[in-house]
């Protein structure tokens, strides 16, 4: 049955056009001048379609079909409509799928048309989720679960209930509301388990019309009772295992740990034995484990997709983790990450052979009471590209922490290393072989030490960064203890250091690093560079080089070709004229920067093949034989 509902062409969800004026049944009669522009009535209402459903338009009255546009991306699927005659010649439209329509969420139909006397419709914006699957609905407003869940008015109550009838492949759609499970091992356990090919869909308003998982939240929270878990089978709200694929997707949900008194282990979101599930567009909240809170977990060997969440880590007592790794590789794209608030925070964790692609997110390390980790990586080797990536606010803060035979690949990222009030660092390397370039690197904002890259026993590779040592009153470029660091093409520089600031800082006799070449070091009041002696005290022992041309001299590195200049950046402090807050600052080059700058780099095609011919931006950075710059960015 057609249903009545008021159009606005604004919105991206469906309404329908209340016909109106007094041709709304038929022809106008002769001599009578048509100047009311038709109305249209449109089925189906609800916002999901099968992807082969067909379209119908009802119009008020006779239309000119040679007017017809249809535009939107599901206009490229459609057959371009026929037409047909109900109550009027050519009254009526009905939109078909070539083959079948291509699935996806928010997929838009524009429909614009006139009547015979040129009077066109209010432009109609139709928007409907396609799935090539059955459809189950579930809304908080239904009474029980004794309905077949088939259609709106026959919703379950309850998201296990209509997973336990669907059968691959389904979707399951879940309208705004609460809903409340349990994990409990002493109860019957009512938490969502997840069912290959059935996939879950929050957001949608009570109707099934619209669907904004930011006006409609639909909320799963476990209410589990205090439960003796352990670290593989805490508390959960959500659990993926053996046998999920990529296929099986929950998307647009809030999933809320559990907040019981004196539960060990709780997590929003469990993953385990093998389970590769896609994670999107969610915010997960680990709860507030005793012991340990997690937002997301994954182990044994899974491999979950995760993109655009907004993810939170709890506040366990000693460690809270946003998202745990442990021997998977999931791709983490487009989310807002906070490490919580537990003694230790973590906003992601890669350990045990992770190999996480990290990218396109903003993550902070939260508020830890004794550290906070951005991304922590052990045993693993991540790809960390394109992420904001702040440290969090603790006594030490670190935005990337690299150890134990780690090897990420950091790339494309604009780095802080947090507020630590004893220390923050941008990039802590230590037990690894990290490959650092294209960043824009700040060591944070510790009232006492700042780093923006701080290299122990690491073989590291540092090049074509943009690195500020932080604005601590003792504020370090890059720090290192390790010769086997190649640092090329840097610029690198410090705001801070009002007791001391260096460029480069050599704290033990373990030797100059591999090479030093064409960097730009400037701004470093107390030195370029420190050069080991007995000492990491300038004045008894220690060499503090000042002058770049012996920087470009030093005895047992690969030194050469580094400049000591303004850069003259485009606008380094941003508009707040803070320099710490890295949003709107602008580290490109200005029309003012030096072309010694510009131009005076190693390609690192020619010097041996770096991994990487673009720039930041993704600008192709010159062929061989053609200079780069020296930074993050090409002029």
């Amino acid at each position: 049955m057609l249903q009545k509902n008021s159009f606005r062409a604004s919105s991206i969800i469906l309404f329908l056009l209340a016909l109106t004026g007094c041709n709304s049944g038929g022809s106008v009669p002769v001599g009578v001048i048509d100047d009311i522009a038709p109305t249209v009535l449109v089925n189906p209402v609800i916002r999901p379609l099968n992807d082969s459903t067909k379209i119908t338009l009802s119009f008020s009255e006779s239309m000119d079909t040679a007017t017809l546009l249809l535009s939107g991306d599901l206009a490229t699927d459609a057959n371009g409509g026929i037409w047909s005659s109900v109550k009027d010649t050519h009254d009526t439209l009905i939109i078909s799928p070539n083959a079948n329509w291509t699935t996806g969420t928010g997929r838009t139909l524009t429909v614009d048309a006139k009547d015979l006397a040129g009077n066109g419709i209010t432009r109609l914006t139709l928007s409907y989720d396609i799935y090539n699957s059955s459809i189950f609905f579930v809304s908080a407003m239904a009474i029980d679960d004794n309905d077949d869940g088939l259609t709106p008015d026959s919703a379950k109550q309850s998201i296990t209930k209509a997973i336990d009838l669907a059968v691959s492949p389904a979707v399951i759609l879940v309208n705004v509301g609460t809903y409340n499970v349990s994990s409990d091992a002493s109860g019957t356990q009512t938490h969502i388990i997840l069912k290959e090919g059935v996939s879950l869909y929050g957001g949608y308003n009570n109707s099934f019309t619209q669907r904004n998982t930011t006006r409609f939240t639909s909320i799963i929270t476990d209410n589990s009772s205090y439960i003796t878990a352990n670290n593989s089978s805490p508390n959960r709200t959500v659990e993926a295992g053996l046998g999920i694929t990529p296929a099986t997707v929950i998307d647009g949900f809030t999933l809320n740990g559990s907040s019981q008194a004196g539960a060990d282990y709780t997590a929003a979101m469990l993953v385990h034995s093998g389970g590769k599930p896609t994670i999107e567009n969610n915010i997960i909240n680990g709860g507030s484990g005793s012991q340990f809170s997690h937002g997301l977990v994954n182990i044994e060997s899974s491999a979950a997709k995760i993109y655009a969440n907004k993810i939170n880590g709890g506040s366990g007592n000693n460690q809270s983790r946003a998202i745990d790794n442990e021997g998977s590789t999931p791709l983490v794209i487009g989310n807002t990450i906070n490490g919580g608030t537990g003694g230790s925070a973590y906003a992601v964790l890669c350990r045990s052979n992770s190999d996480a692609v990290i990218s396109e997110n903003e993550i902070n390390g939260g508020n830890g009471v004794a550290v906070s980790y951005g991304v922590y990586s052990s045993d693993s080797a991540p790809t960390v590209n394109s992420n904001t990536i702040n440290g969090g606010s603790s006594s030490a803060t670190y935005a990337i922490y690299n150890d134990f035979s780690s090897s990420p690949l950091i790339s494309k990222n604009s780095i802080h290393g947090g507020s630590g009030f004893t220390a923050s660092y941008g990039v802590y390397n230590i037990l690894s072989s990290a490959e650092v370039f294209n960043n824009n690197i700040y060591g944070g904002s510790s009232s006492n030490a700042s780093y923006g890259i701080a290299n122990g026993s690491a073989i590291t590779v540092i090049r074509n960064n943009n690195i500020d040592g932080g604005g601590a009153m003792n504020a370090y470029g890059i720090i290192f203890n390790s010769n086997a660091v190649s640092i090329d093409n840097n610029i690198i520089f410090t705001s801070g250091g009002t007791s001391v600031a260096y460029c480069l800082f050599e704290e033990d006799a373990s030797g100059d690093p591999a090479s030093v070449r064409n960097n730009n070091l400037y701004g470093c009041a107390t030195a370029l560079y420190l050069d080991y002696g007995t000492s990491t005290n300038c004045a008894t022992g220690a060499t503090c080089i000042t002058s770049i041309t012996n920087v470009n001299i030093l005895g047992d590195t690969t030194a050469s070709g580094n400049i000591s200049t303004d850069s003259i950046l485009e606008d380094i402090d941003g508009a707040d004229d803070d320099i710490s807050t890295m949003q709107d600052n602008d580290w490109h080059f200005s029309d003012l920067s030096p072309g010694v700058l510009t131009f005076g780099g190693l390609n690192g095609v020619d010097d041996g093949g770096w991994g990487f011919t673009d720039d930041m931006d993704s600008t192709t950075r010159p062929t061989s034989g053609n200079p780069w710059s020296i930074g993050a960015y090409e002029p």
